[in-house]
């Protein structure tokens, strides 16, 4: 049968900051290249497929295009209007769905968060609308046998090892090694060999109410750059005088005795 690997990943706006980018040009989350890569070794060392997940606009295929020129053979974009707004829980609910529809599968792999939200939220809350147990900050697949698989993480200054059996989540994190640099051929190669397919909320059997806004019980109220009023002052002079005036400046701060 193989490995099945389902790695959801995220389409995040190029150059912009916050969460209403539908109009703008999409690159693949930086945060998501890590699980990709762990998918793509697992399934060369062990035989196996690799499915992509995303939901977002029609925009979002830049990012899946990008994503599977790394090499996974197939890619799925959730896309709907009325998944607009969605908030963590929602959006987990629309990709619990559509692992629902693609399993069986062996491994859920997702980045640790987002580069544009970074909260981090999704792969718990999906792997929990699943029923299946879910391993964050995962560095290392230690041993993977038939039914269970052992991986690694560093937290708190240890390193932990954990064991999952039957299907199980984890959020994969960059383990110090350089990405597979991908060229131009393997893009191009991916545009004209590969294709997307498209589910919208009747395809996942979910209703209005559950998805975008109204199923969302987070809202946003306001989204504002934060507008930092700190300055920098630039000390001149030799390095003594330097060191006298910084100990005076942060005497007068009441910062030093």
């Amino acid at each position: 049968m193989g490995l099945n690997i389902i790695v959801c990943i995220k389409a995040v706006a190029e150059g912009t900051w916050g969460a209403k980018n539908t109009d703008k040009n999409f690159t693949l989350n930086l945060f998501d290249r890590p699980a990709i890569e762990m998918a793509m070794e697992l399934t060369k060392k062990y035989d196996g497929t690799v499915t992509l997940v995303s939901m977002g606009p029609e925009s979002a295929c830049s990012a899946l295009y990008e994503a599977m020129s790394m090499g996974p053979q197939k890619a799925v974009l959730l896309s709907d209007p009325l998944f607009r707004e969605s908030d963590t829980y929602a959006t987990a609910k629309v990709l619990s769905a559509a692992i629902k529809k693609l399993a069986p599968f062996d491994l859920l792999f997702f980045g640790t968060r987002s580069s544009d939200s970074d909260t981090g939220h999704v792969g718990p809350q999906t792997s929990q609308m699943l029923s299946i147990p879910y391993i964050s900050n995962v560095h290392e697949m230690v041993d993977l046998g038939m039914d269970k698989a052992t991986v690694e993480r560093r937290a708190d200054g240890f390193v932990e090892r954990f064991q999952i059996t039957g299907p199980g989540a984890m959020g994969v994190v960059h383990d110090g090694t350089e990405y597979g640099y991908t060229g131009l051929y393997e893009i191009e190669n991916t545009f004209d060999g590969k294709s997307i397919q498209r589910w919208d909320h009747s395809d996942l059997g979910l209703e209005p109410h559950e998805i975008g806004l109204p199923g969302s019980p987070t809202k946003i109220v306001a989204l504002n750059p934060h507008k930092s009023k700190k300055q920098c002052r630039f000390i001149t002079g030799d390095v003594a005088q330097a060191a006298e005036t910084l100990a005076q400046t942060l005497s007068q701060a009441g910062l030093v005795d």
